[in-house]
C-alpha cells in the first residue's frame, strides 16, 4: 500500500477494516494490526499542550504544518491503548532571537 491515503479506519469482528484510496481507486483491507505512520501531531497545538508543553505557543514551530496527529486520532477513535512513552520529544535548540527574527534566523542563525 504504498503511497496509499488511508480515508477510514474502523474496528471489524476480526480486526481492523482500513479504506484506502490508491491510484484513483478504493481499496478495502482487512487486517489483524497495522502501523499507523502518520509523521506525528506538531501542527496540532492541543496535542502538543497535552504531550509536549503547557505553552505551545512559547515553542518555535519548525514543520510544515501538515502533522495534526491524524493517526494518533484515528488509533484512539477504535480503542487503542497509548502505545509508546509520551514523556519525551525530538527537537532543537535555538536562539531566542529565532522567535522573532522571522527568516533572517531560519533554520538557523548565520554563523559569525
Amino acid at each position: 500500500m504504498r503511497g496509499a491515503r488511508a480515508k477510514a479506519l474502523k474496528i471489524v469482528k476480526d480486526g481492523i477494516e482500513i479504506e484506502a484510496e490508491q491510484a484513483g481507486t478504493t481499496k478495502t483491507f482487512k487486517a489483524k494490526s497495522v502501523v499507523i505512520a502518520d509523521g506525528g501531531f506538531t501542527a496540532n497545538t492541543d496535542l502538543v499542550r497535552e504531550h509536549i508543553s503547557r505553552t505551545p505557543e512559547r515553542l518555535l514551530q519548525r514543520h510544515g504544518g501538515t502533522a495534526t496527529g491524524d493517526g494518533l486520532r484515528m488509533a484512539k477513535a477504535v480503542g487503542a491503548a497509548q502505545s509508546t512513552e509520551m514523556g519525551s520529544f525530538y527537537g532543537h535548540l535555538h536562539s531566542r532571537d529565532a522567535m522573532t527574527a522571522g527568516q533572517r534566523m531560519w533554520p538557523r542563525p548565520p554563523g559569525r
